[in-house]
């Protein structure tokens, strides 16, 4: 059996990180984070005092998924815990898991009160909370949702569906056509994996829709809780990772893919957050206010 302390015993967890987090390429960023939490949750219920462990825990969650800012921000806000001693880390992560789910509820209400003015939507990739908030705004009324399909691994289309079964209008299109139809909407709504400085990151596609959106005059909108935001001092270590290609091609050609792209902060119109809606000058006083634990550095060596 195994004991605490036991190098065997943090084995089990960061195998477990490894699993369910580091090998997951369907799930959000949010339902990820959630999930990171859990499995700290669940350490700290049996372990005590092993700060070790529990640095390898966090790096192992950082390297897992390095392009989602929820688990660098995890990592520094538990190591700024820890700097308090090992039952305030505790106390931290047990109030995290609380406050998520009504962070959460605040964002989607947040963005179905502002996006209210609005009645046509287009969006690219998977968001667990873009379709929360679609699916409240067809509560009040008769809202539509262009989506392309993404390609090659449809996550647009697995929002549509669910979407669809909600009472949402929605429009299924191709990848490279949806920049041209969203002259057809009144606004772009997107999820986030990570905002900072340097842009959005956000699935594949997201790049594309921003600067057709703005050619054409559409607002372009992030909805997302602060979880998302980096601090500047973060930022080196956040990493947009080429994947492997999920299709197999008859001939040996050179291969660039990737689920998630990067788009500048100037295509943002604005961003949509539990603290209300947050202009480009908002979001940089906001994401500057964050501390960062100097410990951060060291358990990534």
């Amino acid at each position: 059996m195994l004991r605490k302390g036991d190098p065997l015993f943090c084995d089990r967890y960061l195998k477990e990180i490894e699993v369910r987090i580091a090998s997951d390429r369907e799930k959000g960023a949010s339902q990820l984070y959630l999930d990171a939490l859990k499995i700290l949750k669940k350490w700290m219920e049996d372990e005590h005092n092993d700060g070790e462990c529990l640095k390898k825990m966090l790096a192992c969650i950082v390297r897992g998924q390095p392009s989602m800012a929820p688990m660098l921000n995890l990592a520094n806000n538990v190591l700024l815990a820890l700097d308090e001693g090992f039952d305030r880390a505790k106390e931290y992560v047990d109030r995290e898991i609380e406050d998520f789910a009504r962070r959460l509820d605040r964002v989607i209400d947040v963005a179905v009160d502002f996006l209210s003015q609005y009645k046509k939507f287009a969006t690219v990739s998977y968001s667990s909370t873009v379709i929360s908030v679609m699916s409240r705004m067809a509560e009040r009324g008769k809202v539509s949702l262009w989506v392309s399909k993404g390609d090659p691994v449809p996550f647009g289309l697995r929002l549509a569906d669910e979407l669809f079964d909600s009472g949402v209008e929605t429009v299924v299109t191709t990848d490279a056509l949806l920049p041209y139809f969203v002259r057809k909407v009144d606004a772009v709504v997107v999820g986030a994996d990570s905002v900072d400085e340097a842009g959005l990151v956000n699935g594949a596609g997201t790049f594309a829709l921003a600067l057709a959106a703005a050619r054409y005059g559409i607002p372009f909108y992030v909805v997302c809780g602060t979880e998302k935001f980096l601090p500047t001092l973060l930022s080196r270590y956040h990493v947009i990772r080429d994947e492997p290609f999920p299709l197999k091609l008859s001939k040996g050609h050179g291969i660039a893919y990737r689920i998630f792209d990067l788009t500048p902060p100037d295509l943002i119109t604005a961003f949509i957050t539990e603290k209300g809606v947050m202009g480009q000058e908002e979001f940089k006083e906001f994401v500057s206010s964050l501390k960062v634990s100097p410990q951060f550095h060291y358990i990534l060596d």
